[in-house]
């Protein structure tokens, strides 16, 4: 059955119950410490010298929320920590769909960018081949959501580009044959279009959390503590 691996939910991150418990999760601490590790030893060639990760993630809600470069990247660090441990258990996807602007998960995964780039002062984006784009605006931001097809050569990498996520889905579905869907936030999408598109061709939506019966935990604690 093929997979597809989806990132979203950066917004999730905004509570400090939930940044408490991500912590607590091995693979996402282990992130936390590389990171830690990288930033370090850029010295002041990081964007982020003399910050400690792990106290960023304890920061009131309200402070997370103003640095908002500092939050995208304690997201994607987050991100590639729930990506490790759910790969582990359930093997590498057939494709991973994200936002590409920006402090990027997907970018890391499919190498576009290096994760050494997310801490480095003055980083310029390589250029991405894109194939087809829409330009939606999202509130006051511009996603851009691509493809990227992880069983492929490199040469045949998919570069589907849209802002409009629910269209990338229903490529995935009728072109591609994807059967399901993880989502690693944490949490799922808030977007009721992807949940309507799923719908329609009667699939569902996964959250890799959820779907991990060694963290049953998580879930419960958060709602015990809101």
């Amino acid at each position: 059955m093929k997979q597809a691996v989806i990132f979203c939910g950066q917004d999730s991150l905004n509570f400090m119950n939930i940044r408490n418990n991500i912590i607590r999760i091995p693979e996402v601490y282990q992130q936390i410490q590389k990171a830690q590790k990288v930033s370090d030893e850029q010295g002041t060639n990081s964007y982020f010298a003399g910050i400690d990760f792990s106290l960023a993630f304890l920061q009131d809600d309200e402070a997370f929320k103003n640095n908002l470069k500092l939050k995208n990247v304690l997201h994607v660090i987050v991100q590639l920590g729930l990506y490790d441990r759910y790969t582990k258990k359930n093997g590498r996807p057939d494709y991973i769909v994200g936002d590409i602007s920006g402090e990027s998960t997907v970018n890391i995964i499919s190498a576009e960018k290096t994760f050494q780039s997310l801490f480095m002062i003055n980083e310029t984006p390589g250029e991405l081949k894109v194939i087809s784009s829409e330009p939606i605006l999202s509130g006051s931001t511009m996603g851009l959501n691509q493809i990227f097809d992880l069983q492929s050569d490199e040469d045949k990498k998919i570069h589907e580009t849209k802002q409009n996520m629910e269209l990338l889905l229903q490529y995935l579905i009728e072109d591609k044959g994807v059967k399901r869907f993880v989502n690693i936030g944490p949490g799922l999408p808030s977007n009721k279009l992807c949940e309507y598109q799923l719908e329609q061709y009667d699939i569902n939506m996964f959250e890799s959390i959820d779907v991990d019966p060694m963290l049953s935990w998580f879930w419960p604690a958060i709602k015990k503590a809101s």
